[in-house]
């Protein structure tokens, strides 16, 4: 029994200058990092014929891969020309559709787990394409690629999205006070509103050519990040540019703020954090917030109708464990 163990992501700055159609006018950039929320693939051997998958309460058992409902699987399956005596478990340590990047942390668990049953052996940089492969080129998602680079890396990066489609990862070494910081000082709730990522994504795509100077501030933000962290300073300054970050992305389409989620923003500024940003492509999922210790109790408080998601940075990316 083979099992991938992938980590969710936060990104810190350049959210959506990660599409195609703004970064082949340029470039784009994301400053992001992993949790230790994880998505959990098991592959195992199954009848000769047959296909079986286990997913969010789901069972589907076929002989023919074209039979398949789960999207991403199928096209996986096809990929690595695998058609039947196989079974595939998934569940993950948080909902989907939270603007954790979990449906890319999947893509990205699964191939690696395919490429371990294939006993094939390959670097972060091939899962990471191979994941781009086939939600982007072959799915057609109108999605970015900071997911599946994040989850496939690990860590705290710096991607850079190149006009030829390449990526270019600066990893960014924190210090055990940065780290401090994050696992400290970052907290996060959980809205309750589960959303999806292609129909926002697919609306700021069509938006892009009109939002080209919110996306060009958005992408300078991502490098402010990555300097802060690379000259050991300390990430409190990050708070106004989450802030300032939130108020450029809600401009990029009327999809990705709400009044209600714009309410939960204002109280918990008013009850002492400093930023924030509603995580992923916004909607609905995780309030992501930076709040001074001192205030953490008032802002707990003052969002106690939301269910706090406690978690700590991690280093690694997807992984396998032999089961």
């Amino acid at each position: 029994m083979i099992k991938s163990k992938t980590p969710l992501r936060i990104s810190l700055a350049g959210g959506g200058t990660d599409l195609h159609s703004y970064y082949r006018k340029g470039y784009g950039a994301v400053t992001s990092f992993t949790i230790d929320k994880y998505i959990y693939v098991i592959i195992k051997n199954y009848d000769e014929k047959r296909i079986k998958l286990s997913y969010s309460s789901r069972e589907e058992i076929v002989e023919n891969i074209e039979l398949l409902e789960h999207p991403i699987i199928k096209e996986a399956l096809k990929v690595f020309n695998i058609s039947g005596g196989i079974e595939i478990i998934s569940c993950g340590d948080v909902p989907g559709g939270t603007g954790l990047g979990s449906s890319s942390s999947f893509t990205v668990g699964l191939v690696n787990a395919l490429y371990k049953y294939k006993d094939q052996q390959v670097n972060s940089q091939i899962l990471a394409e191979t994941a781009c492969k086939i939600e982007i080129d072959i799915m057609n998602k109108p999605i970015g690629k900071q997911d599946q680079y994040a989850a496939a890396f690990g860590g705290c990066n710096y991607f850079q999205f190149n006009s030829d489609d390449t990526v270019t990862t600066i990893p960014l070494k924190l210090t055990e006070k940065q780290k401090q910081w994050i696992n400290g000082e970052v907290l996060l709730f959980y809205t309750g509103i589960q959303r999806s990522a292609d129909d926002i994504l697919g609306d700021q795509m069509r938006n892009i050519s009109l939002r080209l100077q919110e996306l060009d501030l958005m992408c300078r933000q991502a490098e402010k990040i990555k300097r802060i962290i690379e000259n050991r300073g300390c990430l409190a300054e990050i708070g106004d540019l989450l802030d300032h970050g939130w108020e450029c992305k809600k401009r990029l389409s009327d999809k990705i703020s709400s009044d209600s989620l714009n309410e939960l923003y204002t109280r918990a500024k008013r009850a002492g954090a400093i930023g924030g940003k509603i995580t992923g492509a916004g909607g609905g999922g995780m309030l992501l917030l930076y709040c001074p210790q001192e205030y953490q109790q008032s802002v707990r408080e003052e969002l106690s109708d939301l269910q706090e998601i406690f978690f700590n940075y991690v280093d690694n990316g997807s992984f396998i464990e032999i089961v």
